[in-house]
């Protein structure tokens, strides 16, 4: 199934000259507009809502665009999720941290290079970090929108990104790639799509999608076309679409958590792990195993279901390889993320304790970050 998703300039391109001429309304019948000289009572009033049904209608007709430059699937992060924590070019790493505050266990971000104690990063009050290039962070502050963290200084980069319910956004309502960061906003009905550089500095582009609180999965390259590929939710259930430059969105499947690798779409469906050619075809199901978070490095899986860590070669097999009571204290696994060529497990237990390990993919502990508290 095929529809049309809208993309608009915004601002004077709205009451551009050259817009309104495109109008069906321009023409006008000239008997029917000397009739309306000499009507009264009801007739008035008919001519009046068809006036007023004129000017609706030729205000609703918009000037296109689109995404005309939407970057290779190179220069995009296939997996536009949140992580377990950020891996810097200096060798350390960010993750975040409960401790004990005033009025309560309170989240912070730190960075440990691994030669003593993690250094608190003085980030707003409820930040959330989204994103890393090795050298800076980009997170999200409630009263600032998405900022800039580099060498200790925090820049704020755009108002326009706050919400305005207040509420921290998603992860997957922003995308990072080489050149440009997209975020999402939506309203009632629809989701617009909008773009800014990493100064901050808007683009006049708006991309909007006729369905409320989608979210962005990535970008890749589907039948040939660059498309941006999103997800939104109808019900429980998250349907997911790939839209075009020219603005026509085909359905892929429906699934969630989902990642883009390759030609494929991986995602979960219940707790059970599926691919599916982005370009069309059957979809597969990868495990009999139960999955409930997963990751893809070079030709291995990694996935998790509640207690434990397996790994899935492109042949079908799963391997067991950690658990949750090789963490301390914890009882279940709740995240399993690759960074490059390195794999990160996070589990936990009770409200407030959590740790984070560094494992190789046999499932070997490397080293293990305590990120919790015990109450």
């Amino acid at each position: 199934m095929k529809y049309r998703i809208t993309a608009a300039f915004i601002g004077a391109l709205l009451a551009a000259p050259s817009i309104t001429a495109c109008s069906d309304n321009n023409s006008k019948d000239f008997d029917a507009e000397k009739s309306t000289e000499y009507t009264t009572g009801s007739e008035e009033k008919t001519a009046e809502t068809t006036t007023k049904a004129e000017k609706t209608e030729k205000k609703s007709v918009k000037k296109t665009v689109t995404f005309a430059d939407l970057p290779d699937q190179e220069e995009v992060n296939p997996q536009n999720r949140s992580q377990i924590l950020f891996v810097m070019d200096d060798g350390a790493y960010v993750y975040p941290m409960i401790r004990n505050g005033s009025d309560g266990p309170v989240e912070t971000y730190v960075s440990d290079d691994g030669k003593g104690e993690p250094t608190e990063l003085k980030l707003p009050e409820k930040s959330r970090v989204y994103y890393s290039d090795g050298k800076k962070l980009y997170f999200y502050a409630p009263e600032d929108g998405l900022c800039e963290y580099s060498d200790g200084k925090t820049s704020k980069l755009n108002k326009e990104t706050v919400t305005s319910d207040g509420d921290i956004p998603e992860r997957e309502e922003f995308l990072f790639t080489k050149d440009k960061i997209y975020f999402a906003s939506s309203d009632d009905e629809s989701t617009e799509i909008r773009s800014m550089d990493y100064s901050g500095k808007l683009t006049d582009e708006v991309f909007s999608v006729d369905h409320k609180n989608a979210r962005i999965i990535g970008i890749s390259e589907v039948n040939g076309r660059s498309c941006m590929v999103c997800g939104y939710y109808i019900g429980t259930s998250e349907n997911i679409i790939a839209v075009d430059s020219d603005g026509f969105s085909d359905d892929v499947i429906s699934g969630s958590n989902a990642y883009i690798s390759g030609d494929d779409i991986y995602y979960t469906r219940v707790s059970d792990l599926y691919k599916k050619p982005l370009g069309g075809g059957d979809e597969e199901k990868l495990t009999d195993e139960r999955c409930s978070d997963f990751c893809i490095s070079d030709e291995k899986i990694f996935f998790a279901d509640a207690t434990n860590v397996y790994s899935l070669d492109k042949n079908g097999k799963a391997e067991k390889i950690f658990s949750a009571d090789k963490l301390t204290k914890c009882d279940y696994i709740s995240r399993v993320c690759c960074i490059g060529d390195k794999l990160f497990v996070s589990g936990g237990s009770a409200a407030f304790w959590n740790c984070i390990a560094e494992i190789d993919e046999d499932g070997k502990l490397i080293k293990e970050y305590k990120t919790g508290i015990e109450r």
